[in-house]
């Protein structure tokens, strides 16, 4: 039951790094005439527009993501990986558990800022603006889920430990 939070968290990094990927092979396909390439894309058009003039070009091809997007899905999953790799008594890592609400909401904040302008008025952003609010969401999300997996783990093993103390079965030698 203790592993239930880290399996969440690295089915979202799963995905995320999946939407990377399958972004990065839709122009590669495309471009090798590969009939694949068009489900590819229809695919990831669930999750993003694909608008062309907000897109990264490769090959002749946009990637299957708008920049925003691939810059989001991509520094999630770098972040969350990092931050599983790293030591958890690490003491920068428990700094910024102890932080990250702050942190997170700090770095998702620009994307909030930059997409509500753009749905909300006539503004249009840049691709480097685009890019940079995703780049900070990713890195804001996956310290969220970071910490939510951490809050989840320590909640469970409390439950678990409360429960086993009732019982009288700590330290037991049972």
């Amino acid at each position: 039951m203790y592993r239930f939070p880290r399996l969440l968290f690295l089915g979202s990094l799963l995905l995320s790094s999946s939407m990377v990927v399958l972004a990065l092979l839709a122009p590669i396909y495309e471009y090798s005439q590969n009939p694949f390439a068009s489900s590819i894309y229809s695919y990831l058009s669930l999750s993003c527009h694909q608008l062309l003039s907000r897109s990264f070009w490769l090959w002749g091809s946009n990637i299957g993501l708008c920049s925003r997007c691939f810059s989001l899905y991509t520094s999630y999953s770098i972040t969350g990986i990092v931050l599983l790799l790293i030591d958890r008594k690490s003491s920068f890592l428990s700094l910024l558990n102890r932080r990250s609400t702050v942190f997170a909401s700090l770095l998702i904040f620009p994307i909030l800022i930059d997409g509500g302008m753009a749905t909300l008025t006539q503004y249009v952003s840049t691709n480097l603006l685009r890019t940079f609010t995703g780049i900070t969401a990713g890195i804001g999300l996956s310290f969220a889920g970071y910490k939510l997996q951490t809050w989840m783990t320590r909640r469970i093993e409390n439950a678990n430990a409360s429960a086993n103390a009732k019982e009288g079965t700590v330290g037991c030698g049972v």
